[in-house]
């Protein structure tokens, strides 16, 4: 007899059901079902005595069998009834509550606040009081404001996954992405109220009136103007488009910076192989970026110089490390001179993509929220820096970044712009600013 074969022919369902029996057979069927294995001849030679003790056995086999499979059957349920009665464990139930955290780190020494929220206790005070004037946050009843805004302050802070945040402030993953998104979206708001871009005026900028190395040769300039990468969390079938030169995946930003380090405009969400000088053109023909007649914007070697963006010399030494190595060696023409000095005036851009990425971790490291939120949350570190700088001036992150930056290399990413049907006209008035730049600078010396 060949077992394998009797097992493959039952073909019968056994419910999965507790306290279930297997189905048993009528005589007419199992001796249909069971003599199948033995050949017909072999079993038409047999006697009737033979062929009854032969299915006597088989029977007694799958009383057998069901007996088995019943048993395996209940003792599944008692298992699964056993595990349905054991009760859960709660989580987030330390003594140690968020709120009870967030107070400790308010009214305890300042550093603690600003190692914990990245600002310091009064900034961190009102900016929340800002936001609650607004409407834009409002205390619940299990979470108050103060640590819904410190929620998002640590996370983006440094970086933190949801876990971490979690056993800090005690509330589930749900309520912790909640307010992270929430405030992500409150601070963006606040963008038209403190990213301004300046108005048409003759006034000079105090960083040029009063530095005899800008003055009176830069005195059209209002700020400068860079991109960034930061790091993007995207579905795999976006990669391609958001992959940038240096193969990481990343939305491209760019963003226009005062003298004093405030961002005055601000662009996100492009893809990472956009080139630089496709993003700005994007945002100058949206009239998004808006520059006063007779006044421009430094930028740097990966952008076409025209009368509003004015760029360095191509081909020319350029970064200040590279003048910086040299000492007070003179110039060698007017267009090196030119390139040092525009290098220093722009470098304003680089200090402020510096101070942000120092103060906000997630900005260098990037975070798992959806991409819609991603773009909120560096419109919303962009209010709060400039929330910090014009409310209490220069702290830890701006005199560190000014220190840092005094001589280094910025990005160093000498892309070379793209043709993009330019304007000849701008592109030749923007080559005689530079050059009428250049002569003036060199008319007072090589040093």
């Amino acid at each position: 007899m060949n077992p394998q074969a009797v097992a493959n022919d039952r073909r019968t369902e056994v419910p999965f059901a507790r306290n279930a029996t297997a189905p048993t057979t009528s005589s007419n069927s199992s001796n249909r079902i069971y003599l199948r294995p033995f050949k017909k001849a072999r079993i038409k030679n047999m006697s009737d005595r033979a062929r009854r003790l032969l299915l006597a056995v088989l029977l007694e086999e799958e009383e057998m069998y069901d007996a088995v499979l019943n048993a395996v059957l209940n003792a599944v349920w008692e298992e699964m009834d056993t595990q349905s009665r054991i009760p859960r464990r709660m989580m987030n139930t330390s003594e140690h509550t968020g709120e009870m955290w967030v107070n400790s780190i308010l009214t305890g020494h300042e550093k603690h606040c600003y190692n914990a929220f990245r600002v310091h206790p009064q900034v961190f005070t009102s900016l929340r009081d800002l936001l609650v004037n607004k409407s834009l946050i409002r205390d619940s009843r299990d979470v108050s404001a103060s640590q819904q805004l410190a929620m998002f302050l640590y996370a983006v802070g440094h970086g933190v996954p949801t876990g971490v945040l979690m056993e800090h402030f005690q509330h589930s993953s749900q309520t912790i992405s909640h307010y992270v998104n929430k405030l992500a979206f409150a601070l963006a708001s606040l963008k038209e109220e403190y990213i301004l871009q300046p108005t048409l005026s003759n006034e000079i900028h105090p960083h040029i009136a009063g530095n005899e190395r800008f003055y009176p040769f830069f005195k059209n300039a209002i700020g400068a103007l860079d991109g960034t990468h930061i790091p993007a969390n995207l579905p795999i079938e976006d990669h391609p488009r958001f992959r940038n030169r240096k193969q990481q995946i990343t939305q491209n930003v760019m963003a226009v910076v005062s003298f004093d380090g405030l961002f005055i405009y601000a662009c996100v969400g492009w893809e990472g192989s956009a080139p630089d000088m496709k993003v700005l053109r994007w945002a100058v023909s949206r009239e998004e970026l808006v520059v006063p007649t007779g006044k421009y914007y430094l930028v740097d070697a990966g952008y076409a110089n025209t009368d509003a963006f004015i760029a360095p010399y191509h081909g020319v030494r350029y970064h200040i490390s590279s003048f910086c190595r040299c000492g007070n060696a003179s110039y060698e023409n007017k267009k090196d001179k030119f390139n040092h000095r525009h290098a220093q005036l722009r470098n304003c851009v680089e200090r402020a993509f510096g101070v942000l990425k120092m103060r906000f971790q997630t900005l260098r490291e990037g975070n798992m929220y959806p991409f819609s939120t991603q773009k909120k949350i560096v419109f919303a570190c962009l209010v709060i820096h400039n929330f910090v700088r014009r409310e209490y001036g220069y702290d830890d992150f701006f005199n560190q970044a000014l220190d840092e930056h005094s001589c280094a290399d910025d990005a160093g990413d000498d892309e070379v712009p793209i043709a993009m049907n330019l304007d000849a006209t701008a592109v030749a008035a923007g080559r005689a600013v530079r050059e009428a730049i250049a002569d003036e600078l060199w008319a007072v010396g090589n040093v």
